[in-house]
C-alpha cells in the first residue's frame, strides 16, 4: 500500500514535470544539466550543525564521510549509494537521509559521488564504489559495515555484496564456502589457546 506522503510527493512530481524527466529521453538530454550541478555533490552547510564532514577522493570522485558532532560510537559504519537513475547527482533528500542516519544511530555514514551517465559509465562507477567500500572495509570487521542505496543506488550495492560473494568463491575454488579450511567461523576451535575474535 502507498503511504500518503508518497502519494503527495508523486503529485508533486507530476505537477513540477519531474517525471516526465525520465520519460522522454530528448527532454533528459535538455535538462540533464540542470540535474548534474557540480554544487549537489557537495554537502549542504547546515549540516555542519549536526555532523562533522570529512571528504576524501576516491578514484578522483568525492566521497564524504559525515560523523556525530558528538563523536561517533564505535561499531557500524554505513556506505550509503544515493538514487538517481545514474543520470541525477546526490539530492537535498539524500543529504538529510544520511544526516538523519547519522544523528539516529550515532554513526558515520559515507556517501561516495560515483561518476554519472553520460560522460561516465559503468565502467567508472562500478569500480569507484567497489573502491569506496573497500577504503571503508580496510580497518573494520564486516559486521561493522552496512551497505545501502536507493533506487540506481541500491544496485550498485548490490553489486558490491555480489562482487564480496564472487572474491569468496574465487578463494573456495570450488570447496563448500562452510567448510572449515574456508570458514573458520565454522571450524571446531576447542582445544586452542585464549584468543580474540
Amino acid at each position: 500500500m502507498v503511504s500518503t506522503k508518497a502519494q503527495l510527493y508523486t503529485a508533486y512530481l507530476r505537477a513540477t514535470g519531474q517525471k516526465r524527466f525520465y520519460d522522454d529521453a530528448r527532454a533528459l538530454r535538455h535538462r540533464l544539466h540542470r540535474h548534474q550541478r557540480p554544487s549537489m555533490a557537495r554537502p549542504p552547510r547546515r549540516l555542519r550543525r549536526t555532523c562533522t564532514i570529512e571528504r576524501q577522493d576516491v578514484r578522483g570522485f568525492p566521497c564524504w564521510t559525515l560523523r556525530p558532532r558528538r563523536g561517533a560510537t564505535a561499531g557500524t559504519h554505513v556506505l550509503h549509494l544515493h538514487g538517481g537513475g545514474y543520470v541525477e547527482e546526490i539530492e537535498t533528500h539524500h543529504w538529510s537521509f544520511a544526516a538523519d542516519l547519522v544523528d539516529r544511530l550515532g554513526r558515520a555514514v559515507t556517501l561516495p559521488i560515483y561518476p554519472l551517465v553520460p560522460r561516465h559509465d559503468h565502467t567508472e562507477t562500478r569500480p569507484m564504489v567497489y573502491a569506496a567500500y573497500e577504503r571503508i572495509a580496510d580497518d573494520r570487521p564486516a559486521e561493522d559495515l552496512v551497505v545501502s542505496g536507493d533506487s540506481a543506488g541500491g544496485a550498485l550495492a548490490l553489486a558490491i555484496a555480489q562482487r564480496l560473494r564472487e572474491a569468496g568463491r574465487m578463494y573456495a575454488e570450488g570447496t563448500e564456502p562452510h567448510d572449515p579450511r574456508i570458514s573458520p567461523l565454522h571450524a571446531d576451535l576447542t582445544g586452542l589457546g585464549p584468543f580474540s575474535l
